[in-house]
């Protein structure tokens, strides 16, 4: 049983790649428990725009969109801020880059940006890529918060050069701690690398080989397209524009329908009909290991990898400014969940990332956030 707002646009029936299969590999009544509860949670909560599909053994089967932005109604083609699930994608193409013999994961920063400075002595020549992958560098959650240009043009480079004037206050690779700035230093390497453009890298290597026709890079120094609105104070839709700077660590853009490509491809071994964007042993390493969060949990290139009650599951949110996303595998059920939501800007927490661990719990029957007592 699939649920859809709307017909496949005509876009993305004249992609290059043909839309995913429709089937219910999850059984009807689970599909309409899920239903039901999205439905009584989007109203509890006062969500005014939401999408979200559900994949299972390669297929479809629920994609749905909820609400509406400035008059048109939200679709499952609709196009949300993905915030931090954009380091998802980062730490993706890095890993392409290591697949294709580009990049060590153990090689320091300053192999692929011999200009990279810390205000530390020895930091940067120590700082490796998979420290940036495994949050684990030394760079700090404020850190990745705050504008450090100076007043130079917000670019992903300059803000990379910005962070000569940055000291750690812990060693390279001490302690984890989650900091934006990391995939941005991720999102320079895949630019120095590969030769082009962030924005561009995730275009032909990404989005187009996946026919994810609206996913783009949310970035100032590109033209412009919109992506659903959030909620101002006032009832106001408000629009982000967001600089080159941040577009690793959360400026990417994509929908619900696009999304259940990338998740098919992720419970794939990297390909997606007939189309292989990695090797299936590089996506593995990239859910491999990392730095240790918890007994049962672990962190690396944009996934946090974790098992509760026997259950695996890979998960990753993310929140911008009232947007609020989360996507989430379940690698042994061939299961991908994602959430896209536009909120109120003035909201304190967001419903989202319980909404995708209570929809994973019933489809797999056991809780997959909390182990038991």
């Amino acid at each position: 049983m699939l649920r859809m707002v709307l017909p496949i646009i005509a876009a993305m029936v004249a992609a290059s790649v043909a839309p995913p299969a429709f089937a219910a590999p999850i059984d009807e009544r689970t599909v309409d428990a899920i239903d039901a509860y999205v439905r009584r949670m989007i109203e509890e909560q006062q969500i005014p725009a939401l999408s979200i599909g559900i994949v299972a053994d390669g297929e479809v089967v629920y994609l749905e969109g909820f609400g509406e932005a400035v008059g048109s109604p939200i679709t499952p083609q609709s196009p949300f801020l993905l915030a931090s699930v954009s380091k998802a994608f980062t730490g993706f193409a890095i890993m392409q880059l290591v697949d294709r013999g580009l990049v060590d994961l153990d090689a320091p920063v300053r192999t692929y940006l011999p200009w990279f400075e810390l205000a530390t002595p020895g930091a940067a020549e120590a700082m490796t890529v998979r420290h940036l992958l495994n949050q684990t560098s030394g760079f700090t959650t404020p850190l990745g918060n705050q504008n450090i240009l100076r007043g130079a043009t917000p670019t992903l480079e300059n803000y990379v050069r910005a962070l000569r004037h940055v000291a750690l206050t812990r060693p390279v690779g001490a302690t984890y701690e989650y900091s934006n700035t990391n995939f941005r230093v991720a999102g320079m390497i895949v630019e120095a690398v590969s030769g082009m453009p962030y924005a561009e890298y995730m275009e032909r290597f990404v989005f187009r080989p996946l026919g994810m026709t609206n996913s783009w890079a949310q970035d100032t120094t590109l033209p412009q397209r919109d992506a659903v609105p959030t909620i101002g104070r006032h009832g106001q839709p408000v629009y982000r524009r967001l600089a080159a700077s941040g577009t690793p660590s959360g400026h990417l853009v994509s929908s619900a329908e696009d999304m259940t490509r990338w998740l098919t491809m992720q419970l794939n071994g990297g390909e997606y009909q007939g189309a292989r964007l990695i090797s299936a042993e590089a996506l593995a390493a990239s859910h491999a290991g990392g730095a240790r969060l918890t007994p049962t949990s672990t962190y690396s290139t944009g996934w946090v990898e974790r098992e509760r009650n026997g259950v695996r599951s890979s998960i990753h949110n993310g929140g911008i400014a009232g947007h609020s996303t989360v996507h989430l595998l379940l690698p042994d059920q061939k299961v991908g969940i994602v959430i896209l939501a536009a909120l109120r800007d003035d909201r304190d927490s967001s419903p989202i990332v319980p909404m995708a661990n209570h929809i994973a719990s019933l489809i797999v029957g056991a809780d997959v956030a909390r182990p038991k007592r």
